[in-house]
C-alpha cells in the first residue's frame, strides 16, 4: 500500500512539473488536489 502511495505521490509530482512548465493555472488546480488528497489522507 505505501508502495503504492510512493508511486502515486512521484507520478503526481512530475505531472505537477510538467504542468506548471505548461501553464501556471493548471498548476494552482494540481497544487489544490495535492492539498486535497492530503487532507483525506490525513482524516481518513
Amino acid at each position: 500500500m505505501k508502495r503504492l502511495f510512493k508511486k502515486f505521490t512521484l507520478d503526481l509530482k512530475s505531472d505537477t512539473i510538467s504542468a506548471l512548465t505548461v501553464d501556471p493555472e493548471a498548476f494552482a488546480f494540481a497544487l489544490g488536489g495535492v492539498m486535497f488528497m492530503v487532507v483525506i489522507g490525513i482524516f481518513a
